[in-house]
This record gives C-alpha cells, structure tokens and sequence, in this order.
C-alpha cells in the first residue's frame, strides 16, 4: 500500500515498483475527436478501467491555471504522477 502525499511533489518517486498485472493503453489526440467515448466502449469490451486523466487534473487540481485560448487546462505533469500513486484502486494489487 503507497502513503498519499498530496501537496508535496518532492515526495514522489519515480522509481516506485509495482507488479502490473493489466495493460496500460494511453490515449492521445486533438480535442473533440471522441478519445473519452472510445475509451469506455473499449473499457466496456475489455474488462480493463478508464481512467481519465482529465478528470483527475480537474478533480485534484493537478494543473497550473486554465489556457483560456486553447480553452484546457495546463496540466503539471508531477502533480498527476503524484495522484495517480495516491489512487488506491490502481495502486492496490487487488483491483
């Protein structure tokens, strides 16, 4: 079991090992173009979790303010690293 650090960056390690027992599929593209809803239909068929990264920097303030022209967040890479080892259900063994 990992201990939470919340507000503090320099508590996180990179080096943390953990035994994968599933896949992680990444998903990149421009806005709009239906990323999150193929996400879950994949999800749906696989059995595997959608997490969205947007929605842990929204939710844990894992950004650097709002970019009003590209209207998205500036997410801080360390502070989503940093929440995704504090989410017990994809750091626990056990999912």
């Amino acid at each position: 079991m990992f201990e939470c650090f919340e507000n503090s960056a320099s508590t996180f390690s990179p080096y943390i090992k953990m035994a994968r027992t599933q896949p992680n599929i990444i998903v990149t593209g421009t806005p709009g173009v239906g990323k999150t809803s193929h996400c879950e239909v994949l999800a749906t068929n696989t059995g595997l979790k959608h997490l969205s990264i947007n929605q842990i920097v929204k939710d844990r303030g894992c950004h650097d303010g709002w970019d009003a022209e590209y209207k998205s967040w500036i997410v801080d890479e360390d502070k989503v690293c940093l929440a995704l080892t504090c989410l017990p259900r994809i750091c626990s063994a056990s999912h």
